[in-house]
């Protein structure tokens, strides 16, 4: 994974800055500890983390990564049956976050600036902009022996 002006390796659980990659440290630096699983590289220097903090309790993030450290862009408590989605090529600006948390499931849509939307039907992302976010969804019952798809469109939260 390369961005933040270097290459990062995730081993493990952690995440680790090798520099510059013309160039490698002899001994990387750990930016990052305690992954649930790796992390997964969004456009302009962005990454989503999906980690447990050093609460016990776990969260999700968007970080921006410089060198050894890393800014929190965005973050919400997560759960252990958190998914990420991302495309980008069709939303280079917009992560897909998934959750099944026994019966109450949702999908968290989340800009890379920080605005989100919180959609509690069974939807996945078809196509964003900065004003709107178009979803195909599915109802949740059956409609005679079949489940009835549908578009929906959203519009972002205004800063």
């Amino acid at each position: 994974m390369e961005g933040g002006g270097g290459l990062y390796l995730a081993v493990e659980r952690a995440l680790y800055w090798y520099g510059d990659p013309r160039t490698l440290f002899a001994m990387p630096k750990r930016v990052m500890d305690n992954l649930i699983e790796p992390p997964m590289p969004l456009t302009g220097g962005l990454v989503a983390v999906h980690m447990r903090n050093a609460d016990g309790t776990i969260a999700d993030k968007i970080v921006r990564l410089r060198g050894a450290a890393f800014d929190v862009v965005w973050s919400v408590p997560g759960s252990e049956s958190t998914t990420f989605g991302y495309d980008p090529k069709a939303a280079p600006d917009v992560l897909t976050i998934g959750s099944t948390d026994g019966a109450d499931s949702y999908g968290r849509f989340l800009r890379t600036d920080g605005m989100q939307l919180l959609v509690k039907d069974p939807c996945q992302m078809v196509g964003s902009d900065r004003q709107l976010l178009v979803t195909l969804c599915r109802t949740r019952t059956l409609v005679g022996n079949r489940y009835l798809q549908y578009l929906a469109a959203y519009r972002w939260p205004k800063r």
